[in-house]
């Protein structure tokens, strides 16, 4: 089921219908204690019956306490489980500070971008890019809900990419799987979204110390590409990235060499000092590169 099957879009939400909607916390720790014991046999069966059950979406809390928005999609079975990479959390919550600007480039729905909110606070805020229409509503919804506790998401529905044109958007099987690619034809108008260079954006470009996600499905070159002159600033003090080993691997090791940052891979469930050149399967990668003052 695709996300365009969510049988109330988040575009059709606001914030008087989103508080009618389900928080089934309870039955949610049902469902993880169920996933437990029979080691999550069974889960896509259960993800359809939870996505029959709260067709309109339901809100969920996480580890960080605020609520979130999650569609009637099983795609999102994940969020509703709980400890959805539950190691780029932890990372989230001993890096980030109150008054961090966050920059998410693929936020999807804003399950991360709605993390970083709650840890930078009132004085910080998220910069959020996200291309996928039915993905961007749940985005916008997430970020309403955000600016209830004082905190700050800006939502835009761009790829974040090495330039500010238009791309394809190839709509993956599943709502978490959608990639961004070269226009086929230079009159293509179908599926097109509109990119941004990240150090491009007034609010990244002035601040030191920032936290950087990046999660695009095979497209993190040219994102990171499009942060350059934010780590030539020495804007970004930690970054975590998606990376695809082989060629992709090779390119974002030789863009990272001139910082000279920290790097760990996400490899058997622990963070792992290995060279990205040998990583073996797409993996998350922390790029530590100090705070700001430290680095000038």
């Amino acid at each position: 089921m695709k996300s365009s099957l969510h049988s109330i879009k988040a575009r059709e939400m606001n914030l008087s219908r989103i508080d009618q909607l389900p928080c089934p916390f309870l039955l949610n720790a049902v469902f993880r204690t169920l996933m437990l014991v029979t080691g999550r046999h069974g889960l896509f069966t259960l993800a359809r019956w939870n996505a029959r059950l709260f067709p309109r979406g339901e809100l969920i809390r996480l580890p960080t306490s605020n609520l979130l928005y999650v569609p009637g999609d099983p795609h999102f079975i994940g969020y509703i489980l709980g400890r959805h990479e539950h190691h780029i959390t932890r990372l989230m919550i001993e890096k980030i500070r109150p008054g961090t600007l966050c920059l998410d480039a693929g936020a999807n729905i804003g399950y991360f971008s709605a993390i970083m909110s709650a840890l930078s606070g009132p004085h910080g805020g998220v910069l959020a890019f996200e291309p996928e229409s039915d993905n961007f509503d749940a985005l916008r919804m997430n970020a309403q809900l955000a600016s209830r506790c004082g905190c700050n998401i800006t939502a835009t529905q761009a790829a974040v990419s090495d330039g500010n044109s238009t791309l394809c958007l190839v709509k993956g099987s599943a709502s978490t799987l959608h990639q961004v690619t070269a226009l086929s034809s230079p009159g293509q108008d179908d599926n097109t979204v509109e990119c941004v260079r990240l150090d491009q954006i007034p609010e990244a470009r002035n601040c030191r110390g920032a936290f950087l996600k990046v999660d695009v499905e095979g497209h993190e070159v040219q994102a990171l590409e499009g942060c350059r002159e934010l780590f030539e600033a020495n804007v970004v003090s930690t970054a975590v990235v998606e990376v695809t080993p082989g060629p992709a691997a090779g390119a974002i090791n030789e863009f990272m060499h001139p910082w000279k940052p920290e790097t760990r891979c996400w490899l058997n469930g622990r963070w792992e000092a290995r060279p990205l050149q040998d990583i073996p399967w797409r993996c998350d990668v922390w790029f530590d590169f100090g705070s700001g003052s430290e680095r000038e």
